[in-house]
């Protein structure tokens, strides 16, 4: 792991506020690539960087290396949560949004650890929401976003940047539309404040106790547009049908490595009725969100890559191979680009190959058909793709330390 020395003023803040002044110091140097910073107790800070892992040294009041304490760890979380966590956080990790400055919102997740030390994850996220052009989204999510009903899916490794997505989607009819768009998040991630539209935002653990019921909640409090963070469970999966089929938008993330195994993921959750929901899913799902994220070649920050498999006209092939449950011809065709208004991952990830955005190996470790990635690569005329290089067991590849 690399070692990044640090003179903090933070670290001369009384030790009681210590905490929250270091995390907010390095929180806001962007030399530093910062995804996610972690704070463990009576150990150095970790960061998660482009180039991966990186351990902080920082030098104290004193010239030494500071390391945080049980009691400062204690006091930084009594600020960020509110009163009950200690007793909260035997039962499982805290994982919420809250607001670290007055411009900054931060999603903490605070747990214990080796037998009861403590322990916090931090993400920090831009105080606005990206825009569709920011990560490069292909256009044609533009034209499903201003769809007025029908399912949009996005799914995804985690950190893949599902969640930006779907907030840039949001801002992007918000900036636009006079509509009520309603966010079942878990936890919030990114505030969006209405513009042209009206935003309602229920945390699950806050505002209501599950997914499933906010879903039904928000059947009668008018809402345009139904946003869920996350499906997790048959009862959100249902809740969502529902929503579709009162004539809403919605937009749902779904945990799956890809757009078609996805589907037939959120389709398990349906059981012995799972043929019956792929034929209604067929007609209302407007598209399939799949999306990767690599680092730049240059190190400043990150590249998305998308794959769309998008419903498409009434009667198209991917509508009735998706009613038909026939994954395997979906996904063959899918990536050999006969579907119309889809795009295949590997497309976009040759795309970034080219103009030298991003590393070959990378890419290729990425892609959710590395057989497709290859051949299309070499059609381009780069045929030496190697295996991705697994270097320092961060994944990443020789390329980046």
């Amino acid at each position: 792991m690399e070692i990044v020395h640090l003179r903090l003023e933070a670290c001369r803040v009384g030790p009681e506020d210590r905490v929250y002044a270091v995390v907010d110091e390095l929180l806001h140097k962007p030399e530093l690539h910062l995804t996610d910073l972690f704070v463990r107790e009576d150990e150095p800070l970790v960061g998660s960087t482009v180039s991966g892992l990186v351990r902080f040294e920082l030098e104290d009041a004193y010239g030494l290396d500071y390391v945080p304490d049980r009691i400062q760890i204690e006091s930084f979380l009594d600020t960020v949560f509110d009163s009950g966590w200690k007793e909260r956080i035997k039962q499982r990790a805290l994982d919420e949004g809250r607001r670290l400055a007055a411009e900054d919102w931060c999603r903490f997740n605070a747990h214990s650890y080796d037998a009861g030390r403590l322990g916090l994850a931090i993400r920090r996220h831009p105080p606005q929401p990206m825009t569709l052009d920011d990560i490069g989204a292909p256009p044609e999510l533009r034209t499903l976003a201003e769809e007025p009903r029908g399912l949009i899916l996005f799914v995804g490794r985690t950190s893949a940047g599902k969640s930006t997505t779907q907030a840039a989607i949001v801002q992007h009819i918000n900036a636009r539309f006079s509509r009520h768009i309603l966010r079942v998040e878990d936890p919030l991630e990114i505030p969006i404040v209405g513009d042209k539209s009206l935003i309602t935002m229920r945390q699950v653990g806050v505002d209501v106790k599950s997914a499933d019921l906010a879903v039904h909640d928000a059947l009668r409090q008018r809402p345009d547009i139904i946003c869920v963070s996350e499906v997790r469970d048959a009862a959100t999966a249902h809740a969502l049908f529902e929503a579709v089929d009162s004539g809403h938008l919605v937009l749902a993330t779904v945990h799956g490595p890809n757009p078609v195994d996805s589907l037939a993921r959120f389709l398990a959750y349906f059981g012995d009725a799972a043929p019956q929901r792929a034929q209604i899913l067929s007609q209302v799902l407007l598209g399939v969100v799949g999306q990767v994220r690599l680092p730049r070649r240059d190190r400043r920050g990150y590249r998305a890559f998308f794959e769309l498999l998008a419903g498409g006209e009434p009667d198209s092939d991917a509508r009735n191979l998706i009613g038909a449950m026939n994954w395997s011809h979906l996904k063959a065709r899918l990536n050999s680009g006969e579907l119309a208004n889809s795009t295949a991952l590997s497309e976009s990830l040759v795309e970034g190959v080219l103009s030298d955005e991003v590393y070959e190996e990378h890419a290729l470790h990425a892609a959710f058909d590395p057989a497709s990635f290859v051949q299309m690569l070499t059609r381009a005329g780069r045929g030496d793709t190697r295996p991705p290089v697994r270097a320092n067991g961060n994944g990443l590849g020789a390329t980046l330390r």
